[in-house]
This record gives C-alpha cells, sequence and structure tokens, in this order.
C-alpha cells in the first residue's frame, strides 16, 4: 500500500525517504496508513487486529519504516489494543509507543457501526502529545 504524495505519484515521480526520522515515521504511521486503512478497508483492519493486535501493528509500523531513512526499532510489545463497544459502536483502541517529541501519536480510536441501511460508519480519532509549553499553560 503506497499513501505518498498523489501528485509525485501523477508525475512519475518516487518521492524520496523523509529526513526526520522519528516523526516522520510515527506520522506517516498514524495519520497517514491506519487513517486510510480506517476509510478504504476497514473490514480487513478490524479482521487484522481480532488476530494478535500487537504483532499486526508492528507489521504495519514495519511496512512504513520502508519509506523512512533512519525507521525507528520496535518490538511488538511497544503496541497493545482493546477492543471496547458502545452502545451501537463497537472499536478498538490503539496505544502507541510513548512520544518523545509533539505531535507524535500517544493513542488512537477507531470505531465503527452498522447502519439502518447495512453499511458501515467508520470513524477515526487520534491523541497526540501536546508540547510542553501548551501543557504548562
Amino acid at each position: 500500500m503506497r499513501y505518498r504524495n498523489a501528485a509525485a505519484k501523477d508525475r512519475g515521480e518516487r518521492k524520496e525517504p523523509f529526513e526526520r526520522s522519528a516523526r516522520q515515521h510515527a506520522h506517516l504511521f498514524a495519520r497517514r496508513l491506519l487513517r486510510d486503512l480506517v476509510f478504504a478497508d476497514s473490514d480487513g483492519l478490524f479482521l487484522m487486529l481480532a488476530r494478535n493486535p500487537p504483532a499486526q501493528l508492528l507489521n504495519l509500523w514495519n511496512l512504513v519504516a520502508q519509506d523512512v531513512r533512519q525507521p525507528i526499532a520496535l518490538s511488538a510489545e511497544a503496541f497493545s489494543a482493546a477492543r471496547f463497544s458502545y452502545g451501537d459502536w463497537g472499536g478498538r483502541l490503539i496505544i502507541f509507543p510513548t512520544p518523545l517529541g509533539i505531535t507524535e501519536p500517544w493513542f488512537a480510536i477507531i470505531v465503527r457501526k452498522l447502519s439502518d441501511q447495512f453499511k458501515w460508519i467508520s470513524r477515526y480519532f487520534l491523541v497526540e502529545r501536546r508540547g510542553r509549553q501548551a501543557l504548562e499553560r
């Protein structure tokens, strides 16, 4: 799955790997790949997370590592995921490795429910670590 700059792809260019590894690795994983999976293939994502979620999240993390110049090496224990339900909504809480800098993902919530027309309605929420100055205010 490619989630790269679509304009560069249309021009036939291959975008170079990102320079800043830690923040870009986490950014691509949480803000692009996971989000895209939620809206493009939520069935596949939920089925994948039903089988050993930490290992599956690590596989996705390593997929993103191919596009980052200096990827962050993690183990499966760095991720955790919990299933939950609330009314008609069911979902997963995904806990990322401890954020090192600002605007790195802390955890994500993926929820979905079956609509009256028997179509899945999916939502993706991402919580990021705030900067130290913002927390001191």
